[in-house]
């Protein structure tokens, strides 16, 4: 796991107040207790803890489990970002 995931999984844990153990990579986020409003504060937080300024809407709705989330935030490092990226 690398430190990327262990903050996802932090502010999972933390959003849903549940325990950190529970946290898995196959878990549904869901059945860990999110919903439409836990999900945006989920959301805003990992945007605001890797200074991504919004994550696009159609990766969103494929968020089912921990793995999908910390899959697309690894893509989300994958692409430009800053006032260069702004241009293209």
């Amino acid at each position: 796991m690398t430190d990327v995931d262990e903050k996802i999984r932090d502010i999972v844990s933390v959003e849903l107040q549940i325990d950190h153990a529970r946290v898995t990579s196959s878990a549904l986020l869901t059945e860990l207790g999110m919903d439409s409003v836990s999900a945006l504060n989920i959301l805003f937080a990992v945007e605001e803890t890797f200074g991504f300024t919004q994550i696009d809407a159609a990766e969103v709705a494929q968020i089912k489990t921990i793995a999908d989330l910390e899959r697309i935030v690894a893509q989300m490092f994958s692409k430009p970002r800053g006032p260069a990226a702004m241009e293209r």
